[in-house]
């Protein structure tokens, strides 16, 4: 769904392009409480490239299904300017979120990463509520390279040395539509605010056969290679290849999908093995 925290990211919402599907003219929304929502279908395009003059329908099928270009096109006469995602102009120099979230974040954080905007690198804000000693940190993304890495880092220390200063009792860390990043920025962050507390990592997936079917042929399909194969090394951090990874009950690396997959219950529901994530930069490629 759309929220501002996907908006920040300049990221589209599965019902306004992140997806591809086609449910005909009409889509309807059935609620839980068994309430129909009815809406009209809309094609949005993602990628504004010159299209040229699509002038018939045939034109349109062409350029959008086939990707042909009408044969009057001039690249000569293409306009220089194309859309962005970006509202901001390329100003990378921001001191909040609120023009780019239609004001549902506030104008005034005490706390800003250097270099804010969604053209920019700066994703992390963090804001003081004295009235109820709270301090909220938004970290929409641990998606960060270069010199957004420190600055990332030095923004979250500021913060917790704001909140100190301050004596606020309470910290929220907001993590609304964040999906994922740079693992190592997660401990720094976890370090920085335990840091007498060795953080347990390993993460599951629920066992959907969904799922099974892709892990089980993936993984597969990865032992097969050998390893003189480019395929071997481009898909070792493929999400669906296991026996590459470390198994945190044994510390040794899974032997098979279906080894990971379980599925193991809890709380009524079902859950691969636990994958050891931690250190990750010592968990290596091991064939036997």
């Amino acid at each position: 769904m759309t929220t501002p925290s996907l908006d920040i990211l300049g990221y589209l919402s599965v019902f306004a392009g992140a997806a591809t599907f086609y449910p005909g003219d009409n889509l309807t929304f059935t609620l839980e409480n068994g309430t129909d929502i009815d809406t009209f279908w809309l094609a949005i395009y993602n990628n504004p490239d010159p299209t040229g003059p699509l002038s018939t329908g045939g034109d349109f099928y062409n350029y959008f299904v086939l990707g042909l270009l009408p044969a009057s096109y001039n690249a000569s006469s293409t306009p220089s300017g194309l859309l962005t995602n970006d509202t901001t102009g390329g100003d990378t120099s921001l001191t909040s979120w609120f023009n780019d979230s239609s004001g549902a974040y506030p104008d005034n954080p005490d706390v800003v990463q250097l270099d804010l905007s969604i053209a920019g690198g700066g994703i992390v804000t963090g804001y003081f509520l004295h009235d109820i000693s709270t301090g909220v940190l938004s970290i929409p993304s641990f998606d960060q390279s270069g010199w957004d890495v420190g600055n990332f880092s030095l923004t979250v220390q500021e913060f917790i040395d704001g909140a100190t200063a301050a004596k606020l009792s309470k910290v929220v860390i907001d993590l609304q539509q964040n999906t994922g990043g740079n693992i190592e920025l997660v401990f720094d962050i976890f370090k920085r605010f335990f840091p007498d507390v060795d953080p347990f990592a390993g993460s599951r997936r629920r066992s959907h056969e969904l799922a099974n079917v892709l892990g089980g042929a993936t993984t597969s399909f990865w032992d097969s290679l050998p390893l003189d194969d480019a395929a071997y090394y481009d898909l070792a951090a493929n999400e669906w290849v296991i026996t590459d990874r470390l198994n945190a009950d044994t510390g040794r690396n899974f032997t098979s999908w279906s080894e990971y997959f379980g599925p193991l219950t809890d709380h009524g529901d079902h859950f691969s093995l636990t994958v050891s994530s931690y250190p990750v930069f010592f968990v290596a490629i091991i064939r036997c």
